[in-house]
């Protein structure tokens, strides 16, 4: 993506969006918490933050299996670059068999407990807000876990100034936020199909599936799972290398448990 990409309209449109978001995060008192992921969206709102608000700022990181190991490396170096310490708190999903049970509204559970457990942490630590990323493409897309956020009073300063993710990646480029051109990315159960049961074994296997691919120069593969079979979903600029790799990667997959392997692009 090119920075000038949008033209001098587009920029405009951003500097609006921006300023709008410094006043809202200017006005906001008693200290907030954010919930951080390294992602494109949380990390230009707490950089935001840092630079807008009077009071306290902390970034938190939701800790469980859900989440992969090279993503919390990356949240760490995110926060380590804009300057502010990254605080785990760590949950357990194993413990809800709502979640577990991975039915279609398992994200809303997951949403609502860890913001539940996030509230309890900001207010032990004398914050009175809670932000999450969530911003304007966000509310036209089928989210169950908005609906979390809307009923726990967790603020979207991104969606409430009407910054999309376009507007984000051009003004994080600006600021020289190493997540500008970073794609989306999401936990490890949502490579778990609806109505199969979520194992710690079987995100064990997606997590390294999707390490070996990288291993491979695959970047931003989606290794999802649904009984014995998997698809390997990539970018279209991947499909000739994972052609030239396609028997090892087969080979990955079977002593993995998995019968079935399906490519899509």
């Amino acid at each position: 993506m090119e920075e000038g990409r949008l033209g001098k309209t587009g920029a405009v449109s951003d500097d609006i969006h921006c300023e709008s978001l410094r006043e809202y995060l200017g006005k906001i008192g008693g200290g907030l918490g954010i919930a951080f992921s390294g992602g494109v969206d949380s990390t230009y709102l707490l950089k935001m933050a840092l630079e807008s608000c009077a009071g306290p700022v902390i970034p938190f990181l939701l800790m469980s299996s859900f989440l992969a190991e090279r993503e919390r490396k990356w949240a760490y170096s995110v926060a380590n670059k804009i300057g502010l310490p990254l605080r785990e708190v760590p949950w357990n999903p194993f413990e809800f068999h709502n979640i577990i049970k991975n039915r279609d509204d398992r994200c809303y559970c997951c949403k609502y407990i860890m913001y539940r457990k996030l509230w309890s942490i900001c207010h032990e630590a004398g914050l009175s807000n809670l932000l999450d990323g969530t911003q304007q493409d966000d509310l036209n897309k089928d989210r169950p876990g908005l609906r979390a956020i809307h009923e726990l009073s967790v603020k979207t300063p991104l969606a409430y100034c009407k910054l999309d993710k376009n507007n984000i990646r051009m003004l994080s480029a600006r600021l020289g936020l190493p997540t500008w051109d970073r794609p989306s990315e999401s936990c490890l159960a949502t490579r778990v199909a609806a109505g199969t049961v979520i194992r710690s074994d079987l995100l064990e296997k997606i997590e390294a599936a999707e390490d070996f691919l990288m291993g491979l120069q695959i970047e931003s593969a989606r290794f999802y799972v649904q009984g014995d079979k998997a698809y390997l979903h990539i970018a279209e600029g991947y499909k000739s290398v994972v052609e030239r790799h396609w028997g090892e990667i087969q080979k990955f997959s079977l002593e993995r448990g998995f019968k079935n392997l399906f490519l899509y692009v």
